[in-house]
């Protein structure tokens, strides 16, 4: 029941990464000027919008919903190891967008949102880390039920 409870912990954490990435881009949008600029010049600060960055934007939430499956599905040892590795991953590209907006001196509702999300990515892979092992296997508890 403990792992269970784990899976779920972490499973909503992917969640609520697959929700923040398009949540903070709408906060980006809604900040004086961005929304002009994109429909005026076709460029976000400064850079053509491209498809390889809608790609990019398109992986930041399907990666994170396909994780939030995963985590409930796979076994332990590849759950775990998944949970880990691309969690780390996740939370090294959101620290990485973090420190970039911090840089250039914004410190608006996205910039909060980044870190919040960073900080919840960094949570995966310690609770996935620390998950408990099966108390018994599926097989086990099947063969338990049709006994009973």
């Amino acid at each position: 029941m403990k792992e269970l409870y784990r899976k779920l912990q972490i499973s909503m954490l992917w969640i609520f990464l697959a929700v923040g990435t398009p949540t903070g881009l709408a906060l980006i949008i809604i900040e004086p000027g961005v929304l002009d600029e994109f429909l005026r010049t076709g460029t976000y600060e400064g850079s053509e919008i491209t498809t390889a960055m809608t790609v990019q934007l398109a992986v930041f939430v399907i990666v994170p919903l396909v994780m939030a499956f995963l985590t409930l599905t796979l076994p332990y040892a590849a759950n775990r190891l998944s949970n880990v590795i691309v969690g780390l991953v996740v939370a090294i590209f959101d620290g990485l967008d973090m420190v970039t907006h911090l840089a250039d001196g914004e410190f608006g509702g996205e910039v909060l949102m980044i870190t919040t999300m960073t900080m919840v990515a960094l949570l995966i892979p310690w609770l996935a880390w620390h998950l408990p092992a099966p108390e018994k296997s599926i097989v086990e508890y099947e063969r338990e039920r049709m006994h009973t």
